[in-house]
């Protein structure tokens, strides 16, 4: 699961947990529907999402004065989208203002 070797390190803020491990309470629902999530099937999304990102050319190019272009993928998050779909925003995109 995903939090399986998650740990909090001294010095650190850790906005879900306190320095000894606990679940913040507003974070513990999150926290337990998350860590329902297989860590290697989400990894093999991940892959998947970038693979199709390049393919259907949602990229950038990146110049270097010595260097033609290298194509690389926006960068995007399946945690994220996958975070989004739980709390009932995907799809619904940000709103410029």
């Amino acid at each position: 699961m995903i939090f399986d070797k998650y740990n909090t390190r001294n010095g650190f803020w850790d906005e879900m947990s306190f320095a000894d491990g606990n679940i913040r309470t507003h974070y513990q629902s999150i926290f337990k529907q998350l860590n329902t999530i297989n860590l290697d099937i989400l990894n093999k999304k991940e892959e998947i999402a970038k693979k199709m990102f390049m393919n259907q050319g949602i990229t950038f190019t990146v110049y270097s004065e010595n260097e033609e272009g290298i194509e690389r993928i926006f960068h995007s998050t399946l945690f994220q989208e996958l975070l989004l779909q739980r709390l009932g925003f995907s799809g619904k995109g940000i709103a410029q203002v």
